[in-house]
């Protein structure tokens, strides 16, 4: 399962990569029903939104995720997600916004 989940996240990667972050989104959309647990879904989602210009709707996955993740199964968030929270201003904070910075991107061939 984890080598699947990683080519449906690699694929979004690709999407955001190509300018199709709206593909990126319904994508994620998909997968993040699927696995809803999975941290790097839900930051590329975010991602892909802002990227978008829909930085309202991007604020809002953060906290969905926050919600999913500490509020069902009593996780905190990972560093990525506490680490792109939103700041002052009500504007999203993407530090190193490429998608290779991302939490639990891997490097190199399979």
């Amino acid at each position: 399962d984890e080598q699947r989940f990683q080519t449906e996240e690699d694929l979004a990667v690709a999407f955001i990569e190509a300018g199709d972050e709206r593909g990126a989104v319904s994508l994620l959309d998909r997968l993040i029903i699927e696995a809803p647990f999975r941290e790097r879904r839900w930051w590329l989602y975010a991602l892909a939104l802002y990227r978008d210009g829909r930085r309202r709707d991007s604020l809002q996955g953060f906290a969905r995720a926050r919600h999913v993740l500490a509020d069902r199964v009593g996780l905190d968030p990972g560093e990525g997600l506490s680490a792109r929270r939103p700041e002052g201003g009500g504007h999203v904070v993407f530090i190193g916004s490429s998608v290779h910075d991302l939490p639990g991107h891997h490097k190199g061939g399979r």
